[in-house]
């Protein structure tokens, strides 16, 4: 049964470990302040680096205020992300190519999902999100192919473009009186 030891990442300002729960594996993470510490991974240790195609869960801890760029892209098995209160941004790539994520729900105080965030995550079938939302990005649920459901809150007035390119499984999607920009090719 795999249980590392907490590792830490910026001068102490992030730590994270690895644990074989009932869901499965999964990545403990937590911090203060932006986690923008994974992007290009250079700093993982080789356990995590060999564990990442491998993680179920990522439960990120309090106090985290944003994911940032490819934070999580291609665990290609993550099934379960819990984006908790607190998070204002999801940078770009975030979660791209997580193919085994299902459903997903924004929490409120989330002000942007940048390009890509969710992209090729074939198998997400519903998203939520919540009020506070003002953008969402360029292809930031493209080609997730069997999308059925988007629910798009009030506070949004841009969708990027291609942002639901080749979601073609999308059976039902809002858009609220607000938006004021739809760029090109959002549903093709």
């Amino acid at each position: 049964m795999l249980d590392t030891k907490w590792n830490t990442h910026n001068n102490g300002s992030f730590r994270w470990r690895l644990s074989e729960e009932e869901e499965g594996l999964v990545l403990f993470l937590e911090g203060v302040g932006y986690n923008s510490w994974t992007a290009e991974r250079i700093d993982f240790s080789d356990e995590m680096a060999k564990a990442a195609e491998k993680i179920d869960k990522v439960m990120i801890g309090n106090g985290c205020t944003g994911i940032g760029k490819s934070a999580f892209e291609s665990f290609y098995k993550l099934k379960t992300a819990d984006i908790p209160d607190g998070i204002v941004s999801i940078g770009e790539s975030a979660f791209s190519y997580c193919e085994g994520l299902e459903s997903v729900t924004i929490p409120a105080g989330v002000n942007t999902i940048e390009n890509n965030a969710f992209r090729y995550c074939r198998n997400l079938k519903t998203v939520i999100i919540s009020e506070g939302l003002t953008a969402i990005g360029n292809n930031v649920f493209a080609e997730c192919f069997h999308l059925e459901s988007v629910c798009i809150p009030d506070s949004v007035t841009s969708i990027g473009e291609g942002a639901f390119y080749g979601c073609e499984c999308l059976e039902s999607i809002n858009i609220p009186s607000g938006v004021t920009t739809i760029k090109d090719f959002v549903f093709y």
